[in-house]
């Protein structure tokens, strides 16, 4: 039942309860509506509430002298990257030429998408000559949205650092509602390294995931999105420059002083530099995660707070209890890899505002 019906069928419900001045008050109908809908509703089924176009049958069509849309055609040809406001004076010379009526700029935009755009993008090419396949257009993150329980959103990202021409990655994920992630360093930016990465995240996570936010990186594409296929996650993309990258907060290096700044140099050594770091990452997460306190979550850890999360919705019935939350993961006995914190921009505790 669509969105409109269910709230149709309630105000009709809310007026046989409270009469008709609380109904129109309430809902911000006439009484001539509400008696309309309870007539359609008697007559046929509730399918019928639903709302209809009322677009005219016939509508008056854009009629200009052929003349006038070959010369735009022409002009998007010879010119495909002019909008309709530079095309406007050189329509108005050339109908002023020729004693014809010009168009206004909205309406050159119109004729222009009436006749489909009339644009023709070149191909692009790669460094080898061959041309490039566009990418699939991922959903996008909803502006203001907010995860309302953990596993609702994982935020991954990859921190590139870079010196004398020695590159290393840090892939992280983080649970937007609890904080919760693990981190890793790899000497490459593959989307292997990134399934690989997503595979363990995904085995150490207390519970279910159904989406994953990330930029618009080539690292997650391929064998990482073949595994979020797999195993029916949803993948959100994000624009590189946005504010909620929050992954990066507790290891890139001009933003957190906590870790990284402190052994940066084995960044830059062979692998057993890096499986070095690694190891010093892991017990410095396991402390992030299991003791040190959070101000985002009130003071409390990110175990803490998936545990409380819990709590609650043990709580709940059942019925009440969405179907990806039905299933119950325990929490694991030994502390899990967990990653970083968001820090805000003003670092000043009087000035900060609420979320």
């Amino acid at each position: 039942m669509d969105e409109e019906v269910r709230r149709r069928l309630d105000l009709l419900a809310f007026w046989e309860r409270h009469g008709s001045a609380a109904a129109t008050e309430h809902g911000g109908v006439s009484i001539r509506t509400l008696y309309r809908w309870r007539a359609t509703y008697r007559r046929r089924d509730a399918a019928r509430l639903r709302p209809i176009s009322r677009r005219p049958h016939r509508t008056r069509k854009r009629e200009w002298p052929k003349a006038v849309t070959d010369e735009i055609r022409c002009l998007r040809t010879e010119h495909p990257n002019q909008g309709k406001r530079k095309i406007h004076p050189l329509l108005l010379r050339f109908c002023e030429r020729r004693g014809l009526r010009c168009p206004a700029v909205i309406t050159i935009g119109r004729l222009t998408a009436d006749a489909g755009g009339l644009r023709a993008v070149p191909p692009r090419l790669d460094n080898r000559g061959r041309r490039k396949r566009p990418r699939p257009q991922k959903p996008r993150k909803p502006k203001g949205f907010r995860a309302q329980r953990p596993g609702e959103v994982l935020a991954v990202d990859t921190v590139i650092a870079v010196r004398d021409g020695v590159r290393r990655y840090l892939f992280a994920r983080l649970d937007l509602r609890s904080r919760f992630g693990p981190a890793v360093a790899t000497p490459g930016m593959s989307s292997r390294w990134a399934r690989d990465f997503a595979d363990l995240a995904f085995d150490l996570f207390p519970g279910q995931v159904d989406r994953v936010l990330s930029d618009n990186g080539s690292e997650y594409e391929g064998q990482f999105a073949d595994l979020l296929r797999a195993r029916g996650i949803a993948l959100l993309q994000l624009p590189e420059d946005a504010e909620d990258e929050r992954p990066r907060g507790a290891v890139q290096p001009h933003r957190s002083g906590e870790f990284l700044d402190y052994h940066e140099d084995l960044l830059w050594g062979d692998e057993a530099n890096l499986a070095l770091l690694n190891r010093k990452l892991g017990e410095w997460l396991l402390w992030y995660n299991g003791e040190r306190p959070h101000e985002a979550l009130g003071q409390r850890t990110p175990i803490a707070a998936l545990a409380r999360e819990r709590s609650m919705l043990d709580h709940l019935p059942d019925r009440r209890r969405p179907e990806s939350q039905n299933r119950r993961h325990p929490l694991p006995t030994a502390r899990p890899v967990a990653f970083g914190h968001q820090r805000r921009k003003c670092q000043i505790h009087w000035a900060r505002t609420a979320p």
